[in-house]
C-alpha cells in the first residue's frame, strides 16, 4: 500500500512536472513557454478564464501584471515587484 504523503505526491506529479513551463525575463518583458507538457499552459489577462490563451509549446507568450497563469491545475498570478 501507498503511504498518505506518497499518493499525494502521485497526485502533485500529474498536475503539473518539474518540467512543464519556462518562466523567462527579456528586457521588461515576462515570457512563459509549455515544455510538452501534459496538463497545458494558458495565460488568462487579467486573470480572465473566459480570455484564456493557450501557450502553445515553441511558441512563447507575454504575461503581464495582473494575469494569471494557469499550469494544470495551478494557478500564478503575475505581479510587480515593489
Amino acid at each position: 500500500t501507498q503511504s498518505r504523503s506518497s499518493a499525494a505526491s502521485d497526485v502533485y506529479k500529474r498536475q503539473v512536472s518539474k518540467t512543464h513551463a519556462q518562466i523567462s525575463v527579456v528586457g521588461d518583458a515576462l515570457l512563459i513557454d509549455d515544455l510538452r507538457s501534459t496538463n497545458g499552459v494558458a495565460v488568462c489577462p487579467g486573470g480572465s478564464i473566459e480570455a484564456a490563451v493557450a501557450v502553445e509549446p515553441g511558441h512563447s507568450t507575454q504575461a503581464r501584471a495582473g494575469d494569471t497563469v494557469q499550469l494544470g491545475d495551478y494557478v500564478v498570478r503575475i505581479g510587480r515587484a515593489r
